[in-house]
């Protein structure tokens, strides 16, 4: 079997499993997340954090984002941007008061404003959603290549730490198949473990 295919059924599979998670479970895992990240004694120190607004069954982070402006922190979250040749992501700050819009792929993200974007390189920590992933560290995502695009810019210059959000379920028992262009995630927090390579 390829190593395409066996992506795409490992995606499969584990988006069903993530998607299967009750609301109670939904809510004991970002309670667990949340007392992590909250407690970490590096990010009581840092100030810009970057998030996702969960969808298709990721790890929930609204909680997350209000306790986090609740203990003054600098929340920024994804645009997906086009142009002839790429698609990208961009970040854009996040208030209380921000709009927040439905993108072509029905994410909800920050009404764009050129006055609220910031360079990733002056994000402090990168929460990075994830379809599943191994005790290496290897992150397999949705496919699109979004994160991929941030995290080699962070493999070459490492300006921020990027941290990967997921249940347990999305652990894979069997190493996930590479491509060159994958970067494996210094860091990973589930509700019952923080991982650190």
């Amino acid at each position: 079997m390829n190593k395409q295919l066996i992506r795409k059924i490992l995606r499969k599979k584990f988006r069903n499993l993530r998607k299967k998670q009750t609301l109670q479970q939904q809510c004991m895992a970002e309670q667990k997340i949340i007392k992590y990240i909250i407690n970490d004694p590096y990010i009581k120190k840092i100030k810009k954090i970057a998030l996702f607004i969960s969808f298709d069954g990721e790890i929930q982070t609204r909680l997350l984002i209000k306790k986090l402006l609740q203990k003054n922190k600098e929340i920024y979250l994804p645009i997906i941007q086009y142009s002839k040749i790429s698609k990208y992501l961009i970040f854009s700050k996040y208030t209380y008061s921000t709009p927040l819009l439905i993108n072509k792929f029905h994410i909800q993200e920050p009404e764009w404003d050129i006055n609220t974007l910031i360079p990733v390189e002056e994000i402090d920590i990168l929460f990075i959603p994830l379809v599943a992933f191994d005790k290496c560290g290897n992150r397999l995502g949705t496919g699109g290549g979004f994160y991929d695009r941030i995290l080699a810019h962070w493999f070459h210059k490492q300006k921020f730490l990027p941290i990967g959000l997921a249940y347990d379920c999305q652990l894979s028992k069997k190493n996930i198949p590479i491509e060159p262009w994958d970067v494996s995630l210094p860091e990973i927090i589930t509700p019952s473990r923080h991982w650190i390579w």
